[in-house]
């Protein structure tokens, strides 16, 4: 399907249809009409995002997938309940900037981690698995949020009190997970691939 621009309209495809332009990115559908995402990022704050991913696969190289996923998964779920016990617009902003600047943390060593504990022909459904995850709990979280829990919990700070506190309990499996699948481990045994998970809490 292609479009033409014409003024504030486009034709859409190839019918006499005018349509005005939706701005959806190919990155993020809805990021520029609905969201304004995107439109006010300068190249600094764009390679400030850059520099905390990788600062975030860094600390994981340096220090260990689980050691970074337990931390940084328990800091970033007590910094999400946090924002529910704000009391100004500048404390909500401290809080997420810092929440923010922890998600790199756990997204880069997620992957990482999917890299140690799969094997290479699991690769791809094991990052789907996570990327559909992610995007299931913010199609939820959207649904849910206002219509079912800020009435069941009592009001949106309940909310995001209990959503981080939900994100902070994914610390623990990591916590108690061996820093490496036994297959992988320098002990000299070797085991055969399995099921991952089952294996990652033996």
């Amino acid at each position: 399907m292609t479009a033409t621009s014409v003024g504030d309209t486009m034709l859409l495809g190839r019918t006499e249809v005018r349509v005005p332009p939706l701005g959806l990115g190919t990155w993020q559908w809805g990021d520029t009409m609905f969201w304004g995402y995107g439109k006010g990022y300068a190249e600094n704050e764009i390679r400030a995002a850059f520099d905390a991913s990788l600062a975030g696969g860094v600390m994981g190289d340096k220090f260990g997938t689980r050691r970074v996923l337990v931390v940084s998964s328990l800091l970033a779920g007590l910094l999400g309940a946090a924002r529910g016990l704000a009391v100004n617009f500048a404390s909500i902003t401290v809080i997420v900037l810092l929440l923010g600047a922890l998600i790199p943390f756990v997204t880069m060593n997620s992957i990482k981690a999917v890299g140690q504990w799969f094997p290479p022909q699991q690769l791809g459904l094991a990052n789907g698995l996570i990327s559909m995850g992610m995007a299931f709990g913010f199609l939820l979280g959207s649904l849910l949020s206002a219509t079912t829990f800020s009435p069941l919990l009592g009001g949106w700070r309940n909310v995001l009190i209990a959503y981080g506190l939900a994100g902070a309990l994914f610390s623990l499996p990591w916590f108690f997970a061996r820093e490496l699948p036994l297959h992988r481990e320098p002990t000299g045994k070797k085991c055969p691939c399995g099921r991952p998970f089952a294996r990652c809490l033996a």
